[in-house]
């Protein structure tokens, strides 16, 4: 991401990351069961509280889990300077994000009022713990240009999860969220907050685990403002109620711009230095290409005037669970074992072990499968939600499970390389 040494001996404690880290994935195998319990009917509706439950356990627990332990993670490793407290402000986002999740997916499946409320105090708090320190943090690093991309990821992240907020207190009273924020709560949160995180990330990580080369900084630094600030300009014209064609125009070019920077990553992927292909690889080629194909369908969906209930639901689908779980995925299998591995090389007396080797290739190649077909048997679902539906919920039980099994050995591996007396 820039010239600047990466400051490895900056990073903090690995067991407060690990949490995160092992956590998230357990949200996956959530929104699984809940699934394979809704039935045929939680696929039949974009709205369906079955599947608004398991969408929010994916999104806030696994994605937004990760998120900010990999800001948390990233920021002194490209500044050198931490953020402040961590230690005191990791576990109240860790646990507000756990709880706010859980007490959210109960609130719309039970449809309590007063779960909304409760779950709206929850992820406030965690919003609150996690950008208040992170902003400051960065606002602090104003020569640093590299670091941009993540202040705009984490302004979009504020963005929607305001937005969200005002949702759930909506629902709370009992009034059903208007049709603006329906459209443009998970439209900042996964184009203004987490693609844009990506990008960032991906041009730091793409050189570093995949061999891929570099491009320019200039390209990822515009993508923030220009994002944002077309994000901007659909919510200004939802909320003055202009016409629809600036709506669209502003759709459009967003499409556009995440179109034309996946293809550029796919490129980078594509055209690597390393023949060797490892499950990182693999998942991302998954996700850009759901990304991409999401991308195509967007278009339509922009213009079309009346659509069918699935069109929408796919796009969901393809979008969340095909590009973001997978990018995740990937990043997970890379982050984690380096992780552990660069604390052992800090213990004097460890046993050697290889990077390659603390999670073994043949779990995550299962894990692979497991996912893709848990995606799948998802998109069939969409189209034919009889029986599909339970057993897509099955396979992403297996999947989060073989997911946090896999991250669980990776820990495992660590204690048995550390010397007599050491610890996490």
């Amino acid at each position: 991401m820039s010239a600047r040494p990466l400051a490895f001996d900056g990073g903090p404690p690995l067991g407060l990351m690990l949490r995160s880290f092992l956590t998230a994935p357990w949200f996956i195998t959530a929104a699984g069961l809940v699934l394979l319990l809704g039935g045929p009917q939680a696929l039949s509706d974009r709205y369906a509280p079955a599947l608004l439950a398991a969408t929010h356990l994916v999104t806030i627990g696994f994605l937004m889990m990760t998120a900010s332990a990999a800001m948390f993670q990233l920021l002194p490793v490209l500044s050198g300077v931490p953020v402040r407290a961590l230690a005191f402000i990791a576990p109240i986002v860790q646990s507000g994000l756990v709880a706010g999740a859980i007490v959210l997916a109960l609130a719309f499946v039970s449809q309590q009022p007063l779960l909304f409320d409760f779950a709206a105090g929850l992820l406030a708090l965690a919003t609150l713990a996690f950008t208040i320190p992170t902003w400051i943090t960065l606002r602090a690093l104003t020569e640093q240009k590299t670091l941009m991309v993540m202040r705009y990821a984490l302004t979009g992240l504020a963005v929607a999860l305001i937005l969200g907020l005002i949702m759930a207190i909506q629902l709370g009273e009992g009034r059903p969220p208007s049709a603006a924020l329906l459209v443009l709560h998970p439209l900042w949160a996964l184009v203004g907050g987490f693609f844009i995180l990506w990008a960032g990330v991906a041009l730091q990580v793409m050189p570093m685990f995949q061999g891929a080369r570099s491009w320019s900084v200039r390209a990822t630094s515009w993508l923030g403002p220009v994002l944002l600030g077309l994000l901007t300009e659909v919510l200004w014209a939802a909320a003055r109620g202009w016409p629809l064609g600036f709506k669209r125009a502003g759709l459009v070019a967003i499409v556009s711009v995440v179109g034309l920077y996946g293809a550029l990553v796919l490129q980078r992927l594509w055209t690597r230095g390393r023949t060797r292909r490892d499950v990182m690889t693999y998942f991302w080629y998954l996700a850009l290409a759901c990304l991409l194909f999401a991308c195509l369908m967007a278009v339509p969906l922009i213009f079309a005037e009346d659509v069918s209930a699935q069109c929408p639901l796919l796009f969901g689908v393809v979008v969340i669970l095909g590009a973001a779980v997978s990018f995740i995925n990937g990043m997970l299998y890379k982050i984690v074992p380096f992780l552990i591995w660069l604390h052992l090389q800090r213990q004097p007396g460890h046993t050697p072990v290889l990077m390659q080797a603390i999670i073994k290739e043949r779990r995550m190649a299962l894990h692979f499968g497991a996912h893709t077909a848990a995606l799948c048997v998802t998109i069939i679902a969409v189209l034919w939600p009889p029986f599909w539906t339970e057993l897509a919920g099955i396979l992403w039980i297996c999947a989060g499970s073989g997911l946090g099994l896999n991250l669980a050995s990776a820990v495992f591996c660590y204690r048995r390389a550390l010397p007599p007396l050491s610890s996490v």
